[in-house]
């Protein structure tokens, strides 16, 4: 399952979208709110995630360049970008 799955948002999601659900989903699952902490640490994870993937996808400087050629046995992402954080594009978490 990836972070959009895991969120119950489409791969197409917007930032404002992410941040949206996220509110709903932190608000009815926190454990100070009587949530269980595992669920709240996924979701949290999730959006985390999904927040790195959508700074990703919105970097112009990323965008085309540095894709690793399909069978080539390496993960196709965006590896070391200097605008990008973390590096290595993936939605799962």
């Amino acid at each position: 399952m990836n972070c959009f799955e895991k969120m119950h948002l489409p791969q197409s999601a917007t930032l404002e979208e992410v941040k949206q659900q996220w509110r709903i989903l932190a608000a009815h699952h926190h454990p100070d709110k009587g949530g269980d902490a595992k669920t709240f640490d996924d979701y949290h994870r999730a959006y985390r995630t999904a927040l790195a993937v959508i700074g990703k996808r919105n970097c112009t400087e990323c965008l085309g360049v540095k894709k690793i050629p399909s069978g080539s046995g390496f993960e196709l992402s965006y590896i070391d970008c200097p605008h990008c954080v973390g590096g290595g594009l993936t939605t799962e978490y």
